[in-house]
């Protein structure tokens, strides 16, 4: 339960409190949360030169690597440029833009990815103490392409113990929750986050549940067969028809069909979630 009149869980705010069975100790979890946004440090290796390293995309479906890496460089919140105060290690390569840059659609080597991170971690490693004291442990990469997973097979250390902070976090592709975090996938078509979230009060919305997308998978093809153009109240589509945005119809949808396709990283959970438009899951 949170105070309306209280903007954070640290503003020191008495009245703030923490209730639900998924805390084993409401009031240590929200002590070591406080804790943790006044101490916890990240220090970001400054080695290796854009745009392979320090920036990525910021628009459309991967856009989260450029966001983030962004943000991490441009706000010292929880940066320190002192790498022995850092609670964490920052691998601030990305694995769009090496893709984007090197990978030959014809020739599809991909180990391009094993020789560009792979050679950036010995370095890392023959440099500093860090690496070698934990074997990566505090250490982590950041990465929403289908291939972040792979960008890791190649350097043992970086797939078994380091941190892979992934928006395709399938357990199918080895996504570890044990060390991994997931991270969510959104598609930013300005690269703008400002006004992303939000939608039509729930009496003024008119549609009851609303799907625009392809048949990949093996449940969308007979999701689309049995209801696209079926029910009035249920707007689904293959290819969103001329004139409607697919932005607008969530936020004055009350529900938002996810069903999945081949993979689990898809933006349109976190946008239905953004658009108040409550998501149905079918998997």
């Amino acid at each position: 339960m949170i105070n309306q009149n209280s903007s954070s869980p640290v503003d020191g705010d008495s009245n703030y409190v923490l209730e639900g069975d998924v805390y084993r100790n409401a009031y240590a979890f929200r002590r070591s949360y406080q804790l943790m946004e006044r101490m916890f440090r990240i220090y970001i290796y400054e080695e290796g030169e854009p745009p392979l390293f320090h920036t990525g995309p910021c628009k459309d479906i991967y856009s989260m690597e450029g966001i983030f890496i962004n943000l991490m460089e441009t706000n010292d919140r929880f940066r320190t440029r002192d790498p022995d105060r850092a609670h964490v290690y920052y691998l601030p390569f990305s694995v769009v833009t090496i893709l984007d840059t090197l990978f030959d659609p014809i020739i599809r080597d991909k180990a391009v990815l094993g020789r560009i991170i792979g050679g950036y971690l010995r370095l890392i490693s023959s440099k500093y103490p860090y690496w070698n004291r934990s074997l990566g442990a505090d250490h982590f990469m950041l990465s929403c392409h289908d291939w972040g997973p792979r960008a890791t097979w190649y350097v043992q250390q970086l797939y078994f113990t380091s941190i892979r902070v992934l928006c395709n976090a399938n357990t199918s592709e080895h996504y570890n929750p044990e060390k991994d975090a997931s991270f969510p996938e959104i598609n930013l078509k300005t690269g703008e986050i400002e006004g992303f979230t939000g939608g039509l009060p729930a009496a003024n919305r008119t549609v009851l549940a609303f799907f625009a997308g392809s048949a990949h998978g093996k449940i969308r093809p007979a999701f689309l067969k049995h209801w696209m153009e079926k029910d009035e109240d249920l707007r689904v589509y293959n290819n969103l028809p001329e004139g409607i945005s697919y932005t607008d119809m969530m936020k004055k949808s009350r529900c938002c069909i996810c069903p999945s396709g081949w993979e689990v990283t898809s933006p349109r959970i976190v946008e239905a979630i953004y658009a108040e438009c409550v998501p149905v899951l079918i998997s």
